[in-house]
């Protein structure tokens, strides 16, 4: 009697086994778990307490990356400064012009500051375009007095726009303007010239 006993329970813990094993096995979809996997699971002998209860995905502590906006396609896309001109001192607020090409859908022209180490501060609002010419406003103040920057003109697509005009949005709130170093993001430079901060 007592060696039936312990049959018919072993008997009921594989069957439970098996039981657990196969709504796990349909729970996950066919295709995503092997019978392979299924018999290995049921011959071991924490297979219950396994998968009794799923674990919930991990959570990255890192912040969700920025969408990445790629740059417009430039072709034959051009521009060039008319005002002011290379090398030329400036005040730390400054209105430039030039001309420039037709542009692709989707794009705009905008004024970008570069230190001079590949360290960018876009100027909003993006310049206006009317036929062949352009015009915008910018300002520098990070360089010192007597100090060079470059000024550019980038064409930048409507996506790094709006991710631009955010970036302003959260300067202006915050006042601090941390700029974008290395590579400008949704934007490819189309002139360049070197400018000096004028003495007041």
């Amino acid at each position: 009697m007592r060696l039936r006993t312990i049959i018919l329970g072993l008997a009921g813990v594989l069957l439970l086994n098996a039981l657990v094993v196969l709504g796990v096995w349909l729970w996950l979809g066919q295709d995503s778990v092997s019978p392979a996997t299924v018999v290995s699971a049921a011959n071991s002998p924490t297979t219950a307490e396994a998968v009794a209860e799923p674990l919930p995905p991990l959570q990255s502590a890192a912040p969700a990356a920025s969408p990445v906006v790629a740059p417009p396609e430039a072709g034959a896309v051009w521009a060039e400064f008319d005002s002011p001109r290379d090398g030329e001192a400036v005040s730390r607020r400054f209105r430039a012009s030039g001309r420039c090409g037709s542009l692709p859908p989707g794009s705009r022209l905008m004024l970008v500051v570069d230190s001079g180490r590949s360290v960018f501060s876009p100027k909003l609002p993006p310049v206006i375009v009317d036929g062949g010419s352009w015009s915008g406003s910018a300002n520098e103040y990070g360089a010192p007095t007597g100090g060079s920057f470059f000024l550019c003109v980038f064409l930048v697509s409507d996506e790094a726009v709006l991710q631009f005009t955010e970036w302003h949005a959260q300067g202006r709130a915050t006042g601090k303007y941390p700029p974008f170093r290395g590579t400008l993001p949704g934007a490819v430079s189309l002139a360049r010239i070197r400018l000096r901060v004028a003495s007041p």
